[in-house]
């Protein structure tokens, strides 16, 4: 960072790009489109025709109808579960008794024990998974709190371990593949719906897996989508007024307003170079913690590069970090994004987190900065409710005190300051 200007980081997620921003899946919606993986498999063998190890993304969807441990998992690792899943006290009661089960398997046999696993996989199909397949989401509660909260992500954190030795585990390699391709995928689709007829025309055959040349289509695609996407939002008789609405605008604004005062960095768990377009980063002021949609990995070399670079005989994805528990650094690639974000955690006089929601699946972000607040840093955390003081607002900031202060007995949430998303604008300007 610049000696003598005031230092500025700021961190932002899905919620910079998603409902209310640009419109690009994130949330429940962008988690249901990777586990139900609907036209995956097309597009994303024609990245694997070529591959010599012969693995293939195949049909089905990431969580099945059998798929009860994802369930299971969230009932115990939420005490609220219970009573946000199920308003029904009948079949709350038969998930209080296959959670007694498991706890004390020893009082439970033969007759009784099917039926109690019945009645749970009977729940599970009837309240989530039925409604998952129909996409039936947005009002449905019990279905929305459980995307929300479910640990489907960590369905797969056992499958990772495999990604070493893909020659004996091609299956396993496969199912943890699809996942990437599916990300990428609904980000695509969220593109080219939102553009409508200006979306690029060369992406009905990528999408259907008949592109000629698949990865130089894809390279150019995903920049004809952003640069689609920008103009969209930059020209028109109401731009100014979306302009001012959208926090990356808000960022540039300050910093052609204020270039010679501040020196603004940005650190994204989004995987488009939207913000770094429409801002004006260099590379150098960016970091990219999730990876990017024009990087892949090869799997038999792990090596990340741009998906024109990459060898097409090997077995390449995504290079996607989803939500999960875990994140296996494994290349220069990631360690050079994450050791930019830790300086600049550490480093700025003011840290501003928008549209990214403090979790435990994102230790590796939550540890940084919980370090800047133990050594007596602010951070400024914007938090979107429709009031200020609402029930809301109320749940999400003890949510995230807990999440970045845990068990620390010191003053540390002291220096936790909250914001609702519509200040952030005048926060800038303030600082």
């Amino acid at each position: 960072m610049e000696e003598n200007k005031t230092k500025i980081t700021i961190l932002f997620g899905a919620g910079a790009e998603g409902k209310g921003q640009f419109g690009l899946p994130s949330g429940n919606q962008f988690k249901r489109d990777l586990i139900m993986g609907e036209g995956t498999k097309e597009f994303a063998n024609q990245f694997l025709q070529e591959a010599s190890s012969g693995i293939t993304i195949g049909d089905g969807k990431i969580i099945t109808a059998n798929t009860t441990s994802v369930l299971y998992q969230t009932l115990i690792e939420d005490e609220d579960a219970l009573q946000e899943l199920f308003s029904n006290t009948k079949d709350r009661k038969k998930a209080e008794t296959y959670l007694h089960k498991t706890k004390s398997p020893k009082e439970y046999s033969g007759d009784k024990k099917k039926r109690i696993n019945k009645d749970f996989s009977d729940i599970y199909k009837k309240h989530f998974y039925k409604n998952l397949i129909a996409n039936q989401i947005e009002g449905n509660k019990p279905v929305e709190y459980f995307l929300e909260h479910a640990g489907i992500y960590s369905h797969f954190d056992s499958l990772f371990n495999y990604l070493r030795k893909p020659d004996l585990y091609k299956a396993e390699c496969a199912k943890v593949m699809k996942l990437y391709y599916s990300a990428l995928f609904s980000i695509l689709n969220g593109f080219d719906k939102a553009l409508g007829d200006k979306s690029p025309i060369e992406f009905k055959a990528l999408k259907v897996g008949k592109a000629d040349a698949p990865f130089n289509n894809l390279c150019s695609i995903i920049d004809a989508f952003e640069d689609s996407f920008i103009e969209k939002f930059s020209i028109g008789q109401d731009c100014e007024k979306t302009k001012e609405t959208l926090y990356y605008y808000q960022i540039k604004e300050l910093r052609e307003k204020k270039a010679s005062q501040y020196d603004i960095r940005c650190i994204t768990t989004n995987y488009t170079s939207i913000a770094q377009k429409i801002i004006g980063l260099s590379h150098k002021e960016i970091a990219y913690l999730h990876g990017k949609l024009t990087l892949f990995e090869e799997l038999e070399t792990k090596r990340i590069d741009e998906i024109t670079k990459v060898d097409c005989k090997k077995t390449v994805f995504p290079y996607l970090l989803v939500q999960s528990g875990v994140k296996p650094i494994i290349s220069d690639v990631q360690i050079k994004e994450f050791a930019k974000a830790t300086e600049w955690i550490s480093e700025s006089e003011h840290l501003l987190i928008i549209g990214y929601g403090i979790n435990s699946d994102d230790e590796h972000i939550t540890n940084f900065l919980r370090e800047r607040l133990r050594n007596e840093k602010p951070i400024k955390v914007f938090v979107y409710s429709a009031k200020k003081g609402d029930a809301k607002w109320n749940a999400d900031t003890e949510k995230i005190k807990r999440e970045l202060t845990g068990s620390d007995t010191g003053n540390t949430s002291n220096f936790i300051e909250f914001h609702h998303t519509s200040e952030f604008k005048d926060i800038l300007e303030s600082l």
